[in-house]
Parts: structure tokens; C-alpha cells; sequence
């Protein structure tokens, strides 16, 4: 979800103060750093991938996690209880197909076990679902896809985080000025996004 954030922004930023490079933005890589390795990609942006001793990765901050909803729906309120967050049919949104994580973890705390009817690998496919359904989905409140106006969001019944926004590149570029004046445009698109109080709704 990072990834989407950084490239709406990322344009003009680039545009104004680099006019000839051109950017190629690919979709997630659901795996490993591979692509990192052999050069294909420049950066991943995103959640931090697996420790590798040949990937630097810069931590840029952490998101405030929501609950995503169709307008007008049975979770459209602000009183979703815990016990009704884990009744709710669940889209999960993981590149890496993992239909478990931190949320799991709160309710297990609550002795709650949530019904995730699916898991997607994008943000986009799983907010076609909720569109589309009474399911709801749970993404950051700011790093990810405009919501379209179907949806909106409402609050957790408990805090959570967002895995940690990050941007990784190969250590081969660790000293190169022009690798690490883009890392900056990209770290600060992506702290801009953090720092804002505006939710999407």
C-alpha cells in the first residue's frame, strides 16, 4: 500500500527537480529481494522485506491501522466492537499470502479468533471486495489506495500499527549521491503522508 502513496507524490517531486529521469513504477514483489539483487529495480517501497546482508533498508515511520467499510453497511459506525470486528467476514490484504498477523494477535489477547473469508494480494482487489460485500477490510489510515467514495473508514476497538513504511535498495548503492538524493525524495514523500492528520474517507 506504501508503494501507492509514494508514487502520486513522488511525480511532480521528481519532475521539477530532475526533468530527464524517468521513472518505472512495478508492482509488488510477493517473494523475496531478488529483484534488488540483479538490478532490475532500483528501490522497493513498501513493508521491509526479509534481512538479507545485501539489502540496506531505511525505516521511514508507521501508519495508524483502520477499519475499512462500505458506506452505509452494518460495520458503518463507530462503535465496531472487538467482538463484532471479529464476526465480520474479513478480506486480508497480504503480498505474501498470509491471512494471519498483528490484528490476530489483539483479539487472540481478547480470546477472539476472526473469519477471514479471503486474502488478496493488493489493496485494490480488497477494496473491490468491500465495495461489492458486507466484508470489511483493515489498512493503514494513510499510506495506501484513495478510497473510492463507496467506502469509508471507521476506528479499531484498539490501537494498531501498520507494519513499518520502509524503502530498501541494494548496499552496492549505499555511497552513490544520485541513489541517495532519490531515497531522500522518496523518504520525505512518504514522512509528508505520515505527518498529515487528513484521513481518507
Amino acid at each position: 500500500a506504501h508503494q501507492h502513496v509514494a508514487d502520486a507524490a513522488m511525480l511532480p517531486a521528481v519532475a521539477e527537480a530532475a526533468p530527464l529521469v524517468t521513472m518505472l513504477i512495478l508492482g509488488e514483489n510477493p517473494v523475496d529481494d531478488r529483484e534488488l539483487r540483479r538490478g532490475d529495480v532500483d528501490f522497493e517501497v513498501g513493508s521491509p522485506p526479509p534481512p538479507s546482508s545485501s539489502v540496506s533498508t531505511q525505516i521511514v515511520g508507521v501508519d495508524e491501522m483502520v477499519l475499512v467499510v462500505r458506506r452505509g453497511g452494518p460495520y458503518d459506525t463507530d462503535a465496531v466492537t472487538a467482538e463484532r470486528l471479529a464476526d465480520a467476514t474479513q478480506v486480508v490484504v497480504s503480498r505474501r499470502g498470509r491471512g494471519r498477523g498483528p490484528l490476530d494477535d489483539r483479539l487472540r489477547e481478547l480470546g477472539l479468533t476472526r473469519r477471514v473469508a479471503m486474502t488478496v494480494p493488493t489493496v485494490s482487489a480488497a477494496i473491490a471486495l468491500v465495495v461489492a460485500t458486507d466484508a470489511v477490510t483493515v489498512l493503514p489510515a494513510r499510506l495506501r489506495d484513495p478510497l473510492p467514495p463507496e467506502l469509508t473508514t471507521r476506528p479499531l476497538p484498539f490501537p494498531l500499527a501498520s507494519a513499518p513504511a520502509a524503502i530498501s535498495w541494494h548496499r552496492r548503492h549505499d555511497s552513490d549521491p544520485a541513489y541517495a538524493w532519490l531515497r531522500e525524495q522518496i523518504a520525505e514523500v512518504l514522512a509528508r503522508a505520515l505527518e498529515s492528520d487528513a484521513q481518507r474517507r
